[in-house]
């Protein structure tokens, strides 16, 4: 069976100024009637140190994903394990796309 494109939603994850290594948010979404599959995928980041005077992460990982078509989830860590407690935060922005049957 085909599926056709129902209608996309753009989320924006947002993340406070944290000393943790990892922050997760999530954001609820609105799938037209009828959805039968749910796809994301990221558009972009913004993280940063709150601090201007430290620069540039060791390693920085991004996931996206969607959880049972209503709920959008994104993951932000700090692969070295922000082992000195720096403080960080910043934004993903990402595409939801709603198919359904024709």
């Amino acid at each position: 069976m085909a599926l056709v494109l129902y209608g996309t939603q753009d989320v924006q994850f947002t993340f406070q100024n944290s000393s943790e290594t990892v922050q997760e948010t999530s954001i609820s979404l609105s799938p037209p009637s009828g959805t039968q599959q749910v796809l994301i995928y990221m558009q972009g980041f913004n993280c940063a140190y709150a601090n201007n005077e430290q620069y540039g992460f060791g390693e920085l990982g991004v996931s996206v994903q969607v959880d049972g078509g209503n709920l959008a989830l994104c993951k932000a860590a700090l692969r070295d394990n922000n082992m000195n407690k720096r403080i960080w935060g910043g934004q993903v922005s990402a595409m939801v796309m709603f198919f359904g049957p024709t």
